[in-house]
Order: C-alpha cells, then structure tokens, then sequence
C-alpha cells in the first residue's frame, strides 16, 4: 500500500477512499475542532487529517520521532486563531504530508503515526 499520497499522482479524496478504514472519535477537544483521526489498513498506523481551511503551523522537528499523548503537534491557523492539533496516543511520527506555513484545506492529510503499543 501506499500512503505517501504526496508521491503520488493522487488528491487528498483519493488518499482517504484507498486508504482510511475507519473514523476514531478524537479524546482531546482541541483535536474534535482542529483535525479527523483516521485508523488506515496498516497495523496501529493513524493519520490526521485537517477539518479546517488555514495555515500550518509547526511545533515539533520535521523528523521521525516518539512523542507522549497529548503533545502539541503542529496547530493550524484560521482566523488569527490558533486550533492545535494534539497526539490522541503514545505515538512515533513516521511522516509528515505538509510543510511549516502550507496553507490547507478540508480533508488535507497532515501527518502519519503509529501508535506505540506499552
């Protein structure tokens, strides 16, 4: 499978219709604003997905990397307000789908994790 739809010849529907399975329901309510959390066929392999129209706006290194629940990710900028995006678990960050200062839009994939299992 692949996931990595910016390679691709693929928009972000498309992404979503081949690869997302089901919709899990966000823990944090900054998260129930700001993004989707969507479980893909890959084994504890989640991504994010945008609900709003705005700019991108980084809080961690773009590199793979571990973090704890509830970690401020990224936030997206709509308005002059800042909406944050929270990590839902334990999880290591294996890509990201869009760049610092990107404007997105519905539906854009932001980020792909795999969820540590303790």
């Amino acid at each position: 499978m692949n996931y990595f739809w910016k390679e691709a010849s693929m928009n972000s529907f498309e992404f979503i219709k081949q690869n997302v399975i089901e919709n899990i329901l966000e823990k944090y309510a900054d998260n129930r604003v700001a993004v989707k959390y969507e479980k893909i066929h890959q084994i504890n392999d989640f991504v994010y997905l945008s609900k709003l129209v705005g700019i991108v706006h980084f809080d961690v290194a773009f590199e793979p990397q571990s973090y704890i629940q509830g970690t401020r990710i990224l936030h997206i900028e709509r308005l002059r307000i800042d909406n944050n995006v929270l990590l839902e678990e334990n999880s290591e960050i294996e890509d990201f789908y869009v760049n610092d200062g990107q404007i997105v839009m519905y539906d854009t994939p932001l980020f792909l994790v795999k969820v540590l299992k303790e």
